[in-house]
């Protein structure tokens, strides 16, 4: 029986994130249990901020009933803010109120939750963690210059939540946490016209983006929805920068000198059928859609760049019937952790601009089996190492110590196996009218055979049907060489979370070597 060994993130890490972890927590704690003393939060009244309008179309409220990540509940009395019957994620969703963005909330009950929320303070388990204050920091500065509502109670509490992140930043994380922390202190300086928030955000930020965003205009985390959530931040404080009090000119530029890359980099990944590819956490059902992204950067004149996708570890290869993304890369950074999975060589396509491959998808975020099972290589379009017991689900950046490319082959090697001594090459070949994958495996030390294991999930409207030892679809036929047995069953990938959708998944062992053909049907 195979068997999955789970590895904490912990080892990641670099050592001095270590620190900045305890001394997130330590100040966590402390701002908790008002250890320090109550912060005086003393604001005289708001002014509110001109936006760009854009509605949130994932979350929603009416009344006391929330329909957040496909789930809906409704209080019957006053909000439960520490409900977790549907998962830690809905709950810092609750939390985090978004909903207060939707077209159809009225005034009076985005009102009445805040006030929910500040009578409830005391008891909310997630009153002082920093991503929560940040997402309601923006949230409810956007909901209340929509309505221009300058209320002292809610204006106190607003105000006392920009002060408590500013001595607590997620600086442990180094990811869009941390950036998101700079955009939320930034909003609350122009909100409040408080110039020591001001000028904290800018240099929080002035020393992390550049750091988080590649050359080929990738944000580091390599997830597109994190990558829009990231640009639609910088284009809108891009945009209240005009209106800015305070002199802004350096972070201006900063964002500008990114922009029209990070617009490029995310519309050559766009597949034609108008979808992103699922990779790293990425989830279009719910968060800021690439739409809104496009429409807002025309609407402050923002050109886009196209710059070869490089730096990022994705390749794009397309033609008249195929079009596939390739994740070459498998891992960020180590100190980029969050959203990290054991995908190196993992891909996408369509045929005919219609889904054929898919990504799983994220179905969870509660750490468990099944979160674990997702990022590790047991659940993507790569192999699995069958030499000994262990399934891996690598806890160390993959080293890629190969990479060719043309026009329309791509090969390269990686030793994400490490710890067994085994190199993966993966060698693609794309054809207007086929597409071959070459996987080849050795062990660096040993001529002792490699056995692997080769997992494909397909799209159930394909309408796969296996005839002996080939897959027919609706418009292809995959052939496979080199195997020593195959099978087929059904399974699910989830577009969103608490959605799933049947597919097929096709599993296949092998030595050493292994041919994957992809044809189109002739006529």
């Amino acid at each position: 029986m195979q068997k999955v060994v789970y590895l904490d993130k912990v080892p990641r890490y670099k050592s001095a994130q270590l620190g900045e972890k305890l001394s997130y927590q330590l100040k966590k704690f402390c701002l908790e249990k008002k250890i320090l003393g109550r912060t005086k939060a003393i604001v005289d009244r708001n002014y509110p901020l001109d936006f760009i309008t854009s509605f949130s179309t994932s979350f929603f409220l009416k009344g006391t009933k929330f329909t957040l990540l496909n789930r809906s509940k409704e209080f019957r009395d006053d909000i439960n803010w520490n409900f977790k019957g549907f998962g830690l994620l809905w709950n810092k969703t609750l939390n985090s109120f978004e909903y207060l963005n939707s077209e159809s909330i009225s005034a009076e009950d985005g009102v009445e939750v805040i006030y929910s929320f500040i009578r409830n303070a005391k008891s909310n388990k997630t009153f002082c963690d920093s991503h929560c204050v940040t997402q309601r920091i923006i949230n409810a500065i956007k909901f209340l210059s929509r309505y221009k509502i300058d209320d002292p109670v809610i204006n106190e509490f607003l105000y006392y939540h920009c002060l408590c992140l500013k001595k607590n930043p997620e600086f442990h994380l180094r990811n869009h946490h941390l950036l998101d922390n700079g955009f939320a202190l930034l909003l609350g300086s122009l909100f409040f016209r408080k110039y020591a928030l001001f000028d904290f955000s800018e240099r929080l930020l002035l020393s992390n983006i550049s750091k988080q965003i590649l050359a080929d205009g990738a944000h580091i985390e390599l997830s597109p929805s994190y990558h829009l959530l990231v640009l639609h931040r910088m284009l809108t404080s891009l945009h209240l920068l005009k209106e800015s009090h305070f002199p802004a000119d350096r972070l201006s530029e900063e964002l500008i000198s990114h922009i029209p890359k990070m617009l490029g980099w995310i519309q050559q990944l766009q597949l034609t059928n108008g979808c992103l590819p699922s990779f790293n956490d990425c989830n279009e059902v719910y968060g800021i859609s690439f739409c809104a992204v496009m429409r807002k950067a025309t609407e402050i004149n923002m050109p886009t760049l196209l710059l070869p996708l490089k730096e990022s570890g994705f390749r794009k290869l397309k033609n008249r019937n195929f079009e596939m993304v390739v994740d070459v890369n498998g891992f960020s950074p180590a100190e980029f952790s969050g959203s990290g999975t054991s995908d190196a060589f993992h891909f996408m396509l369509n045929v005919f601009g219609e889904q054929f491959i898919v990504d799983t998808g994220v179905s969870t975020h509660v750490r468990n089996r099944q979160k674990i099972y997702k990022r590790s290589t047991l659940d993507f379009k790569t192999l699995v190492s069958q030499n000994s017991s262990n399934s891996l689900q690598t806890n160390k950046k993959s080293r890629f110590t190969y990479l060719a490319e043309m026009s329309n082959e791509l090969e390269a090697t990686h030793d994400g196996y490490s710890q067994k001594d085994i190199l993966h090459t993966r060698k693609i070949t794309f054809k207007n009218d086929f597409i071959e994958i070459v996987d080849k495996v050795r062990s660096k030390n040993s001529d002792k055979p490699v056995n692997c294991k080769v997992y494909l999930h397909i799209d159930k409207k394909s309408g796969l049907v296996r005839t002996d030892d080939k897959f027919v679809s609706r418009f292809t036929t995959i052939e496979f060489s080199n195997t020593s047995s195959i099978s087929l069953k059904e399974g699910w990938h989830t577009p969103g979370f608490g959605v799933k959708s049947p597919c097929y998944v096709i599993s296949t062992n092998f030595q050493n070597e292994f041919i994957t053909r992809i044809k189109v049907n002739k006529k």
